[in-house]
């Protein structure tokens, strides 16, 4: 929050202005799980109703929001917020994108399938996705360790599994299967050498 906040030459918001804010508000805010929100809804409702009534307001500091985490190294968390500030803001292309990211589909998907598909058919794109992740798939594998290869694939298997695209699942489920048993196999030479 403190680097959103920075402004001009400035990283991030200083401690010295944060923390008598901070203080001052000290009853009305909460932290669970490192996320910062209001401890009542009248106060939400309140800064709402003051800063955030015009829709383009609201888009511009989503905008800002998304920028921020998409900038960033991917976590559970910005893989949290950034498809849906994007889905939120209706940007289609974009949200696609994100969707498309591997190592951010790996962390929407280690914690929630459903939510994963929900986006999927809000872009009416769900019939297609497995079209875009076995090219996604095909650019990403090529800088990646087997092992990553493997775990990924297991999990484009059962995600395209859920969503009913059994033939694509296939593929990524056998290819998740070759690469177990090519490690196995790997695993059994150096037994028998050692």
């Amino acid at each position: 929050m403190l680097e959103l906040l920075g402004q001009g030459n400035l990283t991030q918001l200083p401690q010295a202005v944060w923390s008598p804010l901070r203080a001052a508000l000290e009853e009305s805010l909460v932290e669970r799980g490192g996320i910062l929100n209001f401890a009542h809804d009248y106060f939400k409702t309140a800064v709402e109703k003051i800063y955030l009534q015009d829709i383009n307001v609201i888009n511009k500091f989503r905008n800002i929001i998304a920028g921020y985490f998409e900038n960033q190294p991917i976590t559970a968390r910005n893989s949290d917020e950034l498809p849906w500030l994007l889905f939120l803001n209706k940007q289609t292309n974009e949200l696609q994108k994100a969707l498309l990211d591997i190592d951010r589909f790996i962390e929407i998907k280690n914690r929630d399938n459903d939510e994963l598909l929900h986006y999927w058919v809000a872009l009416d794109s769900e019939k297609l996705m497995e079209k875009f992740y076995i090219e996604s798939f095909d650019k990403w594998k090529v800088n990646s360790l087997e092992d990553r290869i493997s775990y990924v694939a297991s999990n484009l298997g059962s995600f395209l599994h859920i969503a009913a695209l059994f033939d694509e699942a296939e593929f990524f489920i056998e290819l998740h299967s070759i690469l177990q048993k090519k490690d196995m196999g790997k695993i059994i030479r150096n037994l028998h050498y050692a």
